[in-house]
């Protein structure tokens, strides 16, 4: 059956095929064309590459040995069947002479032989290796310690063959001090220490000094108590508290004074203010008995509020009110109101 046009398997497998079995090539052949050579003694599987039929698989034919020749430089691979031989020029590129040398003394491991000089020719081929031994093998040292300069102290390192070598170690000024006495060196921090990156403090933290200068922009506390004049015992005689620098004018303060036990502040730096607390901002007391009474309350103001209410039936109640003083309001009655009778409610205003 002959099909006059492609047959397109779309991906699917071509199975139990048999490729066509012949006895001589066919006529006529196409590139890519394929055919099973039958003959006795072939057995092959051919393919047509446009010029000519080729094997698909040559069994008979194989490298079977590989020789090289140190006198032409030539690689030689011998194979079987009908193919020739492919002999390759290294062109002199082969070592052609071995050291006299005792390899098992250039590879010693004892650590008491080396090599010490590799010989190469002009196209740097290895043409000679010579080896010596370790002379230094057993050497003592004798270690001594020396001022090595400001700051610094060397280890000197003596050998019993007269050779010397040293280990300086030194140190930056105000960030680590090394000291010598004797065959010791003392390595620790100077009185004055720079710090110039961060410094992190796994445990206390304790600063033995008259001041402490923080520069920085953002100071972060977990704690929320700041504890001032902490070293205060005894009676307190110092005020403390907090100071606002204000640049070209007067600085402010919030403060405790300890003469007069009250809090105060400051808004241009020199009069101070008590910061009032309730019994600064009201006072309030029981009258009645007498048709004028003079009432002090210490709020130091004329700037109060008085109020007044009757404590039997709680309701307002009015009379004359006459601020006396800074400390005192006068109230007056028609008719005396009996002995505590009257509440009176003061409070400061502003």
């Amino acid at each position: 059956m002959k099909h006059l046009s492609n047959l397109d398997l779309t991906g699917n497998e071509l199975q139990n095929a048999v490729i066509q079995p012949l006895g001589t090539p066919p006529s006529g052949p196409k590139e890519g064309q394929i055919y099973f050579d039958s003959t006795t003694g072939d057995k092959k599987l051919y393919f047509y590459n446009g010029t000519q039929w080729v094997a698909i698989q040559d069994t008979d034919n194989y490298v079977d040995e590989l020789a090289f020749s140190t006198a032409t430089g030539t690689l030689t691979l011998g194979r079987s069947g009908s193919l020739s031989d492919l002999t390759v020029s290294l062109d002199g590129r082969y070592l052609t002479a071995h050291p006299s040398t005792n390899p098992a003394t250039s590879v010693d491991n004892s650590g008491r032989t080396y090599i010490q000089d590799i010989t190469l020719d002009a196209f740097g081929h290895i043409i000679g290796i010579t080896s010596a031994t370790e002379t230094t093998e057993g050497k003592t040292y004798t270690v001594s310690v020396g001022a090595g300069g400001a700051n610094s102290s060397t280890i000197v390192l003596t050998g019993s063959d007269s050779s010397t070598d040293s280990v300086t170690i030194s140190g930056t000024n105000n960030e680590i001090q090394v000291t010598e006495s004797g065959d010791q060196i003392n390595i620790g921090l100077p009185d004055d220490v720079n710090i110039t990156n961060d410094l992190t403090v796994g445990g206390n933290l304790t600063v033995n000094g008259s001041v402490t200068t923080v520069n920085t922009e953002t100071i972060l506390l977990a704690d929320n108590i700041i504890t001032l004049n902490s070293n205060a015992t005894g009676t307190p005689t110092e005020n403390a508290g907090i100071e606002i620098e204000r640049g070209d004018l007067a600085n402010v303060y919030i403060r405790w004074n300890e003469t007069t036990d009250r809090w105060e502040f400051t808004n241009d730096g020199t009069n101070y203010n008590v910061i009032p607390v309730g019994s600064d901002s009201h006072y309030a007391t029981y009258i009645g008995g007498a048709t004028s009474i003079d009432v002090t309350h210490n709020l130091g103001t004329k700037d109060v509020r008085v109020e007044l209410y009757d404590v039997s039936t709680s309701e307002t109640v009015y009379s004359d009110i006459v601020r006396t003083s800074t400390s005192v309001v006068t109230i007056s009655f028609t008719t005396a109101p009996s002995a505590a009778s009257i509440r009176v409610l003061i409070s400061k205003v502003g």
